[in-house]
């Protein structure tokens, strides 16, 4: 058989209260499944032989050469998107992310969502927020002359 490296991998525990062992799938391991199906191996041995589930070697046994270990992502829709501006302003005025959710759930056309999630969504807002108060407070200006004593 190949000898194969072994992973580490962080044991913890699932909603049933059972160990399981969560595995991130390296490059590497993605050229062995398919060095393994082109020598023939079937997609159980591959799977026993690199210590990974079954599925995971299904997901990379036909998938083309461009298939890496890179995740695929997506662009999550913001349920509070339609909304940033009155998020905006009301923040702007409170200050307080549990007062905005609360001002939101006075109105109807507003869905209800979690504290978190407004939390979240004015996360960069609060940022820029803070970046035009340190140039408020501290101008980038040169110091004026007639207010600098000399002793």
């Amino acid at each position: 058989m190949i000898d194969v490296k072994q992973q580490h991998s962080v044991s913890q525990w699932s909603f049933n209260g059972t160990a399981r062992e969560d595995h991130v799938i390296h490059d590497f391991q993605i050229r062995r499944i398919r060095e393994f199906h082109e020598r023939g191996y079937s997609q159980r041995q591959a799977a026993t032989e690199l210590g990974i589930n079954r599925r995971t070697v299904r997901k990379y046994w036909n998938a083309g050469s461009d298939a890496d270990a890179t995740p695929r992502t997506r662009k999550r829709h913001r349920v509070l998107e339609p909304f940033a501006q009155k998020i905006r302003k009301l923040y702007a005025q409170h200050r307080n992310c549990r007062i905005v959710r609360e001002e939101l759930e006075k109105d109807k056309g507003i869905p209800s969502v979690a504290l978190r999630t407004i939390q979240e969504f004015v996360q960069q807002y609060k940022r820029e927020l803070a970046i035009e108060e340190h140039k408020r407070i501290r101008p980038s200006s040169s110091p004026d002359p007639a207010k600098t004593t000399t002793m």
